[in-house]
């Protein structure tokens, strides 16, 4: 380009003028060189810091080991370019004990770093996997199950912040200890959500031994206390349908009758009964249906107008059922729902 412009500027302004036009073509090409560099060399600082203040050091992408491992798969956390994540994750199947050890290690030396946040989820989805191989060898997804958690008691002995003694069951059963760390240590990160929704599936201990509104209870209280906190997540639409479920499975139907007793007036204690929990509980669940957005609310309005119903309270019951028909018009079972508005009239 410099030497095209040469020749048409001697045509125009003569050799001396040459001279210099060259010159500051030469100066001027020589400082853009050296800002281009400049700014080449500046990406990179830029883009860590964004990624550390993130807290997000890994990409959300697909595990591929051999197996599908028994903890869930929906929230997959792999460190791309993480060896130690890598080296974990590839040992999850032959040597569970190597691939804890490995992890326990690098949080030990870095507990508090972004870095160490997909070592606490993985950890902690590692021990409820070794409290699963312990209960049921079976149906495990590790190899040679038998060998790798032969020594499940004893470990979980040793560790009882991590594993407490469940008496009805005699077996030991895992806290969630990792998962909580994580919310705690890094509660902005996109981790923690995946963490406390892993809580909310831990093994609870404990017989309920016939009484209804436990079995209700036990189900419920861990899909409530997460979606107060994250009442929109990508695990949202599952969390509802565990909520829905809990008091769907148990108490439903035109006739309360299950395998323990039957509930003829729902307003009404009995042995294996306590309609004032139960109506605290559909109570605690309607105030949270108000917090979560409007897509996901029509299914649980429809779960308390039932109950409002069926404890007699049938305004509250219409004004619920109408409300799923205002707000949710396209929602699925409104079909439904306006033969029990017109039953309710």
């Amino acid at each position: 380009m410099i030497l095209v412009e040469a020749h048409t500027l001697d045509r125009r302004f003569g050799p001396e003028v040459l001279r210099v036009k060259i010159l500051k073509s030469f100066a001027l090409a020589i400082f853009l060189s050296i800002a281009i560099a400049g700014c080449r060399q500046q990406k990179s600082p830029v883009n860590q810091h964004t990624a550390v203040s993130a807290e997000v050091p890994c990409k959300a992408v697909s595990p591929t080991p051999p197996q599908p491992l028994a903890f869930p798969a929906q929230t997959p956390v792999a460190c791309e370019s993480d060896p130690v994540y890598l080296e974990a994750q590839s040992l999850a199947h032959a040597n569970i004990h190597k691939a804890m050890d490995l992890l326990e290690g690098a949080i030990a030396k870095a507990p508090d770093s972004p870095k160490s946040a997909p070592y606490y989820l993985l950890l902690g989805k590692l021990k409820k996997e070794f409290e699963n191989c312990d209960l049921n060898q079976t149906n495990s997804s590790l190899d040679n199950p038998k060998k790798q958690c032969q020594d499940f008691t004893e470990y979980a002995k040793a560790r009882p912040t991590e594993f407490f003694y469940n008496e009805v069951g005699g077996d030991y059963l895992y806290r969630g200890f990792h998962f909580a760390e994580l919310e705690k240590r890094f509660p902005t990160s996109p981790l923690a959500v995946e963490a406390a929704y892993d809580f909310t599936k831990l093994s609870q201990g404990g017989e309920c031994e016939g009484f209804l509104d436990c079995y209700i209870e036990s189900a419920f209280t861990p899909v409530r206390n997460f979606l107060v906190r994250y009442p929109d997540s990508p695990h949202t639409a599952e969390a509802v349908r565990r909520a829905d479920d809990a008091f769907r499975k148990t108490l439903w139907g035109d006739v309360w009758k299950t395998e323990w007793t039957e509930i003829k007036d729902p307003n009404k204690p009995s042995d294996y009964y306590d309609p004032v929990n139960l109506k605290k509980m559909v109570q605690d669940y309607e105030d949270l249906t108000g917090k979560l957005p409007l897509r996901f609310r029509a299914s649980a309005w429809e779960t308390v107008a039932y109950y409002r119903a069926r404890f007699g309270e049938n305004e509250h019951a219409r004004s619920l059922y109408e409300r799923i028909l205002q707000q949710n018009p396209d929602y699925e079972n409104n079909g439904e729902i306006r033969k029990k508005l017109a039953a309710l009239k």
